[in-house]
């Protein structure tokens, strides 16, 4: 609530107080209601005044949720590719998203990276009402004697897209061993989702990308989408 509010309200009740008194004395007089009914009465239109105050910031509260973005999220492989889809449901904005590996065979917890907009080609994507944009998440990628799956992102020294991690899985294979990447995603908006910071896990494999229901951490908010 800013100090502007604050001090609304605080001006608002004190009006009602004293309004509610000298109504009250008025109507003692001309009603004939005795001393003891009077402070009653005014805590009845103080407290009515209060409600719609309050009422009041219910709905600008509203009224300013309404107007941030709000996202869906859905997976989806198309040929050897596999994205995230990413369609805003609310006002217009500027959406990062930070992706890291939470399990990997042969590998541990990977640090934080940015991911990659199929549209523009960078870590971020500027989306109005109703429009989509895909991260590239990750690829199965083959040559004559190697396979390989390999999870992509943005190098934000490079500014240009990266290979994070890649996993040989012809081995794997025939070892009767499943090639994957769990990850987590947490995707940012500027201004701020609706719903704050949206965090999701994926299975990542050959045969797709899929909701996981591993643990999830934290992602650390970059600095450039915390409001102040």
């Amino acid at each position: 609530m800013s100090k502007y509010l604050v001090i609304k309200a605080v001006v608002a009740i004190i009006i009602a107080v004293f309004t509610a008194i000298s109504y009250t004395l008025d109507i003692m007089q001309v009603a004939n209601i005795g001393f003891k009914w009077w402070p009653l009465i005014a805590w009845g239109i103080f407290i009515a005044i209060v409600a719609w105050i309050f009422w009041d910031l219910y709905k600008a509260n509203t009224r300013l949720l309404d107007d941030k973005p709000s996202i869906s999220v859905s997976a989806d492989s198309i040929n050897d590719m596999r994205y995230l889809k990413i369609t805003n449901d609310g006002e217009e904005g500027v959406f990062s998203a930070q992706l890291s590996v939470v399990r990997a065979l042969g590998s541990s917890i990977g640090e934080e990276y940015d991911g990659i907009w199929n549209r523009t080609n960078t870590n971020e994507s500027k989306l109005m009402h109703g429009q989509s944009d895909y991260i590239k998440v990750a690829s199965v990628r083959q040559t004559d004697s190697e396979s390989f799956l390999e999870l992509y992102g943005f190098d934000g020294n490079r500014k240009s897209e990266c290979i994070v991690r890649s996993i040989k899985y012809d081995e794997l294979l025939r070892k009767e061993m499943t090639p994957k990447f769990e990850i987590q995603v947490s995707l940012f908006s500027k201004p701020s989702l609706r719903n704050g910071v949206l965090t999701r896990a994926y299975s990542v494999g050959l045969s797709g990308i899929f909701p996981s229901k591993i643990h999830t951490k934290l992602t650390t908010i970059p600095a450039k989408y915390t409001e102040l």
